[in-house]
């Protein structure tokens, strides 16, 4: 149960973290950052 908890705030907190990371990042950063990602 605890794992199956931890993965979904984990992903939670992804999602969060990469909806914040895009708002604060100008296109073209968001560009570079999605091809660094790959």
């Amino acid at each position: 149960m605890e794992q199956i908890q931890n993965q979904t705030t984990t992903e939670a907190v992804e999602k969060r973290y990469s909806m914040a990371e895009l708002r604060a990042l100008s296109g073209g950063s968001i560009t570079r950052f999605h091809l660094s990602t790959h």
